[in-house]
């Protein structure tokens, strides 16, 4: 079992208040559990796939793409932030993720 690998992501920013669905290329992302995203606080919420329904995109949910959708709460702080992939072989090398005012 390998940890998960992310190549590319896109969009990998977004507003205060935003919602946005993203696409993450790699490998092994079949095995991801757990999106975290650090520093830890409050204010992004990070779902599976787009329970929302804001993307006209197909849903990839396998070993080389998964869709994930982050809600950005108005109260959080703008500033990098770091995504990690959680599996059970590991985590994911950190990716950035900007949030601007």
């Amino acid at each position: 079992m390998s940890k998960p690998v992310v190549r590319r992501g896109w969009p990998l920013e977004a507003f205060v208040g935003d919602v946005i669905v993203c696409t993450l290329e790699g490998s092994h992302l079949d095995q991801v559990t757990e999106i975290r995203v650090s520093p830890a606080g409050k204010g992004i919420r990070v779902s599976f796939g787009d329970p929302l329904g804001r993307s006209k995109e197909p849903v990839q949910a396998n070993a080389e793409a998964l869709t994930v959708t982050f809600e950005i709460d108005p109260s959080t702080y703008p500033g990098e932030k770091r995504i990690e992939l959680i599996s059970p072989a590991g985590p994911s090398d950190p990716l950035p993720f900007l949030v601007m005012m």
